[in-house]
Order: C-alpha cells, then structure tokens, then sequence
C-alpha cells in the first residue's frame, strides 16, 4: 500500500488569496475496504525553552483549516485542558519559520487520513508540508510623513600637537590654524528617515534619508565636516514565548557595509552655510542594495512574534578625513511585510533587468499583471467570489518544507 499527495501546479509558495487543488493518490496491491477520506490543512506554531532548575517548557499551538470549512480562526493545541491556559490571537496566519532549531518553527502541511473500518485495522495517514506567507492588506494612501531617528553631534576641541625649539633654547608650542584652540568646533545633527508608515520589503531597496543638520556656525573649509563610512543593518527580533517563559532571537542582514567611503562625502558644500542648514547624503552607496528576499514578514501570534529594526552606523571625520574619526549609531522600528509589500507596492527595477523565472515580476514593473483596483483586504479574499491568486512576491523563506522538525519531542 502506498499513498501520495499531488497538488495541481504547486507554486513556490501559498498565500491566504490561493486555493489548493490536488489529488489523493492510493496505490493498493490487494482489495481494500476504506470507510472515508479526511483531507485536512493544518499548521503547527511550535516551540521550546529551557528553565533552570525545573526542567525543559513547550508549547504546541495548531491552526487548524479543514478543507470543508476555510482557514480556523484563532489557534488550537491537542490537549484540551492546557488550550484553556494558552493566550490566542485571532489574526491573518503567521509565514512558515524555520531557522531555530530546538526552539521554534512554523510548519504547515497537508494531511491525508484513510479510515479503514473495522478492528485491529489501522487508519493510514500522509502528509506533505508547503510554504505559507500571507498577503499584506492593502496601505494607506502614501503620505509625506517620516518616520526619523536622530542624534546630534559635537566635536571636541583639538589640542596642541606639535613644538618647536627657541632661539634662546626653551620650548614654544605652537599651533596651526586647523588647531586653533579658539575656533568653534562643528556641531551637527544626523538624522535616518524612511516614510511613514515604517515599512521595508525583501528583494526591495530601503526607502532611506541621511540628513545632516548644522548646529553652529562655521567660519572656514578647515570646519568641514566629512562622510568617511556607513553600515545599514536590517536586524530582526523574533520572540520565542513559552506559557511564562521569553526569549528573543537577534536576526542581522547587512545591507551595506563601506569601512572606507571613498571619496569622503562633504556634508555640507558651504562652510557659510546657516544654523538649522540641512544637507542630504547621496544615497547613491545604497540605493541599488535590495533586502534579501529571505526576510520573513513581521508577524504576531500566540507564541511567537517578528519585529524589525534599521540599525545605521557611520563614522564622521573633522577637517580631511583622519585615522581617527566618531561613530553614529541609529535604530528605526520598522515592520518587514515580506510578500504582503511586494503584493501591493511598486519594485524599483533596473531598466532592461532580466526577470527571474522563479519569480514572477512585481506589481508596476514591466511585464507584471496589471490591476485597476486596490488589493482586496483579508476579509474580501475570503470571499467565494474572488477569483485568482495575487502576485506573487520574490520571497524565498522556508528552504525545506518537507524536512523533519527540528523539535524536540512532545511531553507526555
């Protein structure tokens, strides 16, 4: 006896706007009797943490979605009694997540019970696992609001840094106009902005703004304030909770990393310039650095949530770029809706770039699928009467969906 799953023109990946069709493939060497077929949709948010002392937590929550009723609202465990003490969420399906092993994962699959009847005759069970990302509700109209973090800067004095021998023998310190102890050193503000609602998507550039504000006036170039290195870090938080029992996994993508910006970028191309004068930094260094499309949305359920932080570094340098130079660090919250933003929002393509087959080209890009109207929103994908999935997203989460858990062993 044998029996297979095979799903009609299985895409990469399913979302909450698809329908899955398929057949039940039984391969019988002898007759059979077979009372009824249960096809079932099933999802399984998983995960573990150790406790000092009084020995190892899990918790097991089920979204269940039998093919006769449409996707559950809310989740399930297999324990009645512990269901009642499990905090739940009603909200759209959290994305396959895989990459903590022992400690979490979101899997999702289609199982297959053959009830035989009879005793001493065993049911025969299947399944096969699928990627799942759901689509993102159509955003609010853009606006011209920023999203922003900032931190000022000031630079200290310099001291004196060479001497010179008298004619009458003694020592004389003297200093260079680059060194004059009297001149007011630059006083900046560097500020990160993305629009608001904060909002980044993989295979995406960043929507990014430097700005540099001046705090004090300056007399001379020697003032001069200089670019010399940038980092851009998309960092990832994915809380892990266990009944009472926390713990959050830091995720880190570099988007860019220039130790040595070259040439070093003038903040400000007049040293004349005005207090509160504002100079945006090119942003020709990142631009073109897209979010790797292995970036899951953020999501919240009952026991796991995924949140997203821009963690900026650049390094600032007082006259010609010196050795020694001062760090500045910022971090914007920002939600990372994987396939939801690429459903609904435009992707900025290279003129004449070739479209990789396995993923299909974005809304407003040459060669995309057009459509007059918004995205429709959860609810109204829900409805019998919407035909056709929704472009799909470059997204490529979840490399082994049939792969066994990575997680240990249920308790009794």
């Amino acid at each position: 006896m044998s029996i297979r799953i095979a799903l009609d023109n299985p895409p990469e990946f399913y979302t909450n706007l698809d329908y899955i069709s398929g057949r039940i493939i039984l391969g019988l060497h002898r007759p059979e009797i077979i009372g009824n077929v249960v096809v079932k949709l099933e999802g399984e948010s998983r995960t573990a943490l150790t406790q000092p002392a009084t020995g190892d937590r899990d918790e097991y929550h089920r979204p269940r979605a039998p093919g006769a009723g449409g996707f559950g609202s809310g989740f399930r465990t297999m324990d009645g009694a512990k269901q009642l003490m499990l905090q739940h969420v009603k909200a759209t399906l959290p994305p396959s997540l895989t990459g903590f092993p022992q400690e979490a994962e979101i899997l999702y699959y289609i199982k297959v019970t053959i009830q035989r009847p009879g005793f001493f005759r065993e049911n025969w069970r299947y399944q096969v696992g699928f990627k799942f990302l759901p689509v993102e509700p159509p955003r609010p109209p853009r606006t011209s609001q920023e999203a922003f973090a900032r931190r000022p800067f000031t630079f200290r004095p310099r001291a004196l840094t060479h001497q010179r021998r008298s004619l009458f023998g003694g020592k004389s310190s003297t200093a260079s106009p680059l060194e004059d102890p009297n001149q007011i050193p630059p006083s900046i503000e560097m500020s990160a902005r993305i629009p608001f609602p904060s909002i980044v998507t993989c295979n995406e550039p960043l929507p990014l703004r430097l700005i540099a504000r001046k705090l004090a006036p300056t007399m001379t170039r020697d003032q001069q304030v200089y670019l010399t290195a940038l980092e851009i870090v998309l960092v990832g938080y994915t809380l892990v909770r266990v009944h009472h029992l926390e713990n959050t996994e830091r995720t880190s993508w570099v988007i860019l990393s220039a130790p040595q910006v070259s040439p070093p970028i003038a903040l400000f191309d007049n040293p004349h310039d005005i207090v509160d004068a504002e100079f945006e930094v090119p942003p020709t260094l990142w631009k073109d650095r897209r979010l790797p499309n292995t970036i899951a949305p953020s999501f919240r359920t009952c026991n796991i949530a995924r949140r997203y932080e821009i963690e900026i570094k650049l390094t600032l340098s007082w006259g010609q770029p010196l050795p020694a130079s001062n760090p500045f660090s910022s971090h914007k919250q920002t939600n990372a809706p994987a396939t939801a933003a690429a459903a609904t929002t435009t992707q900025a393509q290279r003129p004449n770039a070739i479209a990789d087959p396995l993923y299909p080209p974005q809304l407003g890009t040459a060669g995309a699928v057009m459509f007059g109207d918004a995205p429709p929103s959860y609810d109204e994908a829900m409805a019998d009467s919407l035909a056709g999935p929704a472009a799909r997203p470059a997204y490529s989460g979840v490399t082994a969906e049939n792969a066994p858990s990575t997680m240990p062993p249920e308790k009794s």
